[in-house]
């Protein structure tokens, strides 16, 4: 008997903007990749033990559209369109995700170090 296909999850990137940075000795030093739109997403039970089991806290889950320049540990910028706040992260987990259109998931934390900010406008 045929069976349907099963449709792939559908995925919005509608809550703001995203930044890759480059940083170094606690200096963020230009933009690696701007801008990138991103949606939020729930932490899952099991994500959420396994990054309490490795000692860090889970503070974001993310999905981006596919690519492949970001990279696991890079430090990004994110700003809601909800709130205007803006916040640096560090991706902990990047996931890719078989959605429509394919994603990533990114599990950001936040950092301990405070950034100087020298990009130039």
């Amino acid at each position: 008997m045929l069976r349907a296909k099963p449709t792939n999850q559908s995925e919005v990137f509608d809550d703001g903007i995203l930044t890759v940075l480059n940083a170094s000795d606690g200096v963020i030093l230009s933009n690696k990749f701007s801008p990138i739109r991103y949606g939020v997403r729930t932490a899952g039970a099991s994500r959420f033990y396994a990054a309490e089991v490795a000692g860090t806290e889970i503070e974001m889950l993310i999905s981006v559209p596919f690519n492949h320049f970001i990279k696991q540990r890079d430090l990004i910028e994110i700003q809601s369109f909800h709130t205007g706040e803006k916040g640096i992260y560090q991706i902990k987990q990047l996931q890719p995700k078989d959605t429509a259109p394919r994603s990533l998931y990114l599990t950001l934390t936040k950092t301990d170090v405070l950034y100087t900010d020298a990009r130039t406008a």
